[in-house]
């Protein structure tokens, strides 16, 4: 917020929303409380943030928050510093490392702890909004589906839901970015518990790196849109003008071994080949010949498919997976595979639990 602010004063557009939305969505335990002051339901954070040093008072907020929990980071967003904690035994050690985690990546080592919804779906919901006060959403992705705190797979629309649920955590969404007064790209999220009901969890006021499912299911390019909106410029498209046909399924390829602990696989790519054909779309900076760096984040490639059907985009995500081939590196393609062939996310019954339970361990 505060570099959007500099460059606000000293005349220079950012692209992206600016420094009075940036203050209220990344004070995260704020966020909460102004939806919940609005009448809207939200997850239960803990009252405020703590220190990592704040030992009687973390286990007396975690007290009144209840087992499960989940800790998170004040700062930033995906997923760095997120444990899930079960009981008081691991708690101070658990804030301390999701501190460490949070201070490395952020400089805040700050956290809050958020009362777990076990099982749950976890549903988001982008949104454009220009200058003009012009605001639409683009429809909703199912991240429920989440490795060492990344969404490694991602669906559009969410699978399970019935329509009136569909269209109220739609409209609760679009009355969420009101009430932060968006401008750009936003992506509300939600938590859904096992009986339906949904609860406002964080605003993430950027494009994600999921945003592609959205893009094939829409068809709308969200970079440009954000362009244009930089520009002054209104959005290109109205509600009814957006088209949420078919099935889009997203996954996240990264360069670690997920059976060794997520261990980075850094080094040079001997062999690289992506998958082809009809409706599927790969944006990767690798090749062959390409070094991942010691240094890096582990995402490598991001696959995603669309289909008439779910069906058809099942098909399609999984002959993807077997198509897409990487040498030299260590990559989590085998989980992935083994994900989208679970007979559980074949029949759209998975949750939050899913992601933590090994495939080739059940």
């Amino acid at each position: 917020a505060g570099f959007a602010r500099a460059c606000e004063e000293a005349g220079i557009v950012v692209v992206g929303p600016g420094s009075a939305v940036l203050e209220r969505a990344l004070d995260k335990v704020g966020a909460i409380r102004r939806v919940a002051a609005a009448g809207i339901a939200t997850t239960r954070p803990s009252p405020r943030a703590f220190a990592p040093d704040e030992g009687e008072a973390l286990l007396a907020a975690a007290a009144d928050v209840g087992y499960p929990l989940v800790v998170k980071a004040c700062a930033g967003g995906r997923g760095r510093g997120t444990q899930l904690v079960r009981g008081p035994a691991q708690l101070l050690e658990t804030v301390r490392r999701s501190s460490a985690a949070a201070l490395a990546v952020y400089g805040d080592g700050r956290v809050y702890l958020e009362a777990a919804v076990l099982p749950s779906r976890y549903i988001e919901v982008t949104l454009l909004a220009d200058s003009q006060g012009h605001l639409i959403h683009l429809g909703d992705r199912d991240g429920s589906i989440q490795r060492n705190t990344r969404k490694i797979v991602e669906e559009s629309p969410a699978p399970g839901l019935s329509e009136p649920q569909r269209e109220a955590i739609l409209r609760t969404a679009l009355q969420i970015a009101r009430l932060f007064e968006l401008r750009g790209v936003g992506t509300v999220e939600f938590v859904v518990d096992a009986d339906g009901r949904h609860a406002f969890a964080e605003l993430k006021p950027r494009v994600q790196v999921e945003h592609l499912a959205t893009e094939m299911l829409t068809r709308i390019d969200i970079v440009r849109e954000q362009l244009r909106i930089a520009a002054g410029l209104p959005l290109g498209y109205t509600q009814e003008q957006v088209r949420l046909g078919g099935v889009a399924i997203f996954c996240r390829v990264n360069a670690e071994d997920p059976w060794r602990g997520h261990l980075p696989s850094p080094g040079r790519i001997t062999g690289f080949r992506l998958p082809g054909g009809p409706n599927v779309r790969v944006d990767t900076y690798a090749y062959a010949g390409a070094e991942v760096p010691v240094f890096y984040d582990s995402l490598l490639a991001k696959l995603v498919v669309w289909g008439a059907t779910r069906e058809e985009a099942l098909n399609r995500v999984r002959r993807a997976l077997q198509e897409f081939q990487v040498g030299g590196v260590q990559t989590n393609l085998a989980l992935l595979r083994a994900l989208v062939g679970d007979e559980q996310f074949l029949a759209g019954t998975y949750t939050t639990e899913f992601g933590r339970r090994h495939p080739m361990d059940a």
